[in-house]
């Protein structure tokens, strides 16, 4: 039954066996992050194998079929979660043998947010605004006294559920560039996107 599918990793090898009584198998496997999956199959049964992908609500979201004595890399993405792979004999009760596959994966880049305001504030303050990202884990966001960020550059890390962040203790007088980019989490490493169009703003107050 699908709901009690054998769990497994990805970028692991796996191994099953089809059966003239055991004509379906079910497994399933979490994608942490909107990505690319790379299946890798190897049919050596002796009939043709179905392969079919479900999300955590049991819709289809791809499949295929390949024959037997063939192998085959499929590529497509996926979005964040959990998902189901059933692997199915086309004609059921024939085909004994074994099968083999690989589920690689890579994430993809996150969008770039889009910064929308930079504002000083009294206090020698600044308020930066921007729109929300989907999806992802976090920012970093960067001021400086330099167009190109390398003069008195300070990072800052934001949760993703925020859409502001104030900045205090800045010099007046001065101009500071702002930019954003988000980023998620993937077996503990950062995937990054592309950097916002870059804001300043002048400290007068």
């Amino acid at each position: 039954m699908i709901d009690t599918a054998n769990a497994i990793d990805l970028k692991k090898k796996y191994k099953g066996v089809m059966a003239a009584n055991d004509s379906i198998d079910y497994f399933r496997f979490k994608v942490p992050a909107k990505g690319k999956i790379i299946f890798n199959a190897l049919n050596s049964t002796d009939n043709t194998l179905k392969y079919l992908f479900y999300d955590k609500n049991y819709n289809q979201v791809y499949n295929f079929e390949l024959s037997d004595g063939r192998k085959t890399t499929e590529t497509f993405e996926l979005a964040a979660g959990n998902y189901y792979l059933a692997v199915t004999q086309r004609t059921e009760g024939y085909g004994i043998g074994s099968y083999n596959f690989t589920l690689d994966y890579a994430a993809s880049a996150p969008a770039k947010p889009s910064v929308t305001s930079v504002k000083n504030a009294s206090g020698k303050k600044m308020v930066v605004k921007w729109k929300k990202v989907k999806g992802i884990s976090g920012y970093e966001l960067q001021y400086a006294t330099s167009s190109n960020f390398k003069k008195g550059l300070v990072k800052k890390n934001i949760s993703s559920g925020k859409t502001s962040a104030t900045y205090t203790k800045l010099k007046k007088n001065k101009t500071y560039y702002v930019r954003m980019r988000s980023y998620v989490k993937v077996n503990g490493k950062k995937v990054y996107g592309n950097w916002s169009a870059k804001k300043s703003v002048k400290i007068k107050k």
